[in-house]
This record gives structure tokens, sequence and C-alpha cells, in this order.
């Protein structure tokens, strides 16, 4: 990914996010979980808690949709 060569830790923390929503939108929901739980990590480390909790509220929206309620 550019922005993790790049160093752009914030870009490749909001590219993950945002491939998270491409697969949610197309249904590949096992995809879009897994770009989805490597997003806050980065989010968390850069202390940018409001878009950690917005990517864990979009996790949420597709566990939901898959039916992973657990």
């Amino acid at each position: 990914m550019l922005h993790r060569e790049l160093g752009n830790r914030h870009g490749e923390a909001a590219a993950w996010d945002s491939l998270g929503y491409i697969d949610h939108s197309l249904g590949r929901f096992a995809t879009a979980t897994l770009s989805y739980t490597r997003s806050p990590s980065l989010f968390r480390q850069l202390g940018d808690r409001y878009h950690q909790a917005d990517t864990l509220s979009h996790l949420g929206d597709t566990c939901y949709a898959s039916n992973r309620l657990q």
C-alpha cells in the first residue's frame, strides 16, 4: 500500500477503512471485516479516537449485516 511505503500511517488507516467500506458495499463481509480490523489499531496508535470509533462502528455494521452477532 502506497501510504505504508510513504510512512503515512493516517492515510494507511483511512485506506483500510475505505477498502472495508467497498467490500461491505459489495457484500464481501469477510474481506470487509479483515480491512476494518486493521484500521482501528492504527488510528489508536495515532491518538485519533474519532476515526477509531468510526471504523469500529463500520465493523459493527458489517458484523450485523453478515449475521455475525457474537
